[in-house]
């Protein structure tokens, strides 16, 4: 009560009852000292809070991306090892291929198609030796033969198309005129050749997948790729 009696000592306003307006404003400016401190407490507490959470953001930012780094660094070395068993899975087929073709091109070559055109023995081999470019067990991974990486993924793909083609080559060379089954032999040959030149490639690093897979073969001294 004398708190308020300082303020005014008498509450019933009249002639005889007027209120002490200096108590009052210091009471008012007291009022706005302690507002104006609530606002700086708040726009303190909110600037902290602010940076409190844009640290728990950033935390959690960088944990996000540790995770995901992490995720990826694990699916790159999944999908290498992983090109590095296909590889090794398909150098048995690739090097009979690459050898195959590689005899064929000196077989026919020597032969050259005076001979060849006049030998039914000779065409009935090429057309047995031409059904022999299937690549079964490249094509088993046909899903994930992208793993390989540029350039062996294409030429792989394009030896596998080749071999197809040859698969015709009897069909094609019987039913065509003369001039038709010289120009099928020059183009065995080519077609050979592109197989051979493809597979040599993908071969090559089939051997070199062996060696970084630690699965090279050898034996008397004699490294089998």
């Amino acid at each position: 009560m004398e708190f308020l009696d300082a303020l005014s000592p008498c509450w019933s306003l009249g002639q005889n009852c007027v209120p002490r307006w200096e108590a009052w404003a210091v009471v008012v400016a007291a009022v706005a000292v302690e507002v104006a401190y609530l606002a700086i407490g708040a726009t303190v507490f909110l600037g902290l809070m602010t940076l409190k959470l844009g640290q728990a953001a950033n935390r959690a930012t960088a944990a996000a991306l540790a995770v995901a780094e992490g995720e990826a660094k694990a699916r790159q070395i999944a999908e290498e090892n992983e090109r590095l068993m296909i590889l090794s899975s398909i150098t048995p087929e690739i090097s009979f291929a690459e050898t195959k073709a590689h005899r064929a091109i000196d077989t026919l070559q020597s032969w050259g198609w005076s001979e060849f055109s006049q030998n039914e023995q000779m065409q009935q081999w090429a057309f047995d030796s031409a059904t022999c470019f299937s690549f079964p067990v490249c094509e088993s991974y046909k899903d994930r033969i992208h793993l390989l990486g540029q350039p062996f993924a294409s030429k792989l793909v394009r030896a596998i198309g080749i071999g197809r083609t040859l698969k015709s080559l009897e069909f094609d060379y019987t039913q065509g005129s003369p001039e038709d089954r010289s120009a099928h032999f020059v183009f065995l040959i080519a077609r050979l050749r592109a197989i051979e030149q493809d597979a040599s490639e993908v071969s090559a690093e089939c051997v070199r997948a062996g060696e970084a897979a630690g699965i090279r073969i050898t034996v008397g001294g004699i490294d089998l790729e």
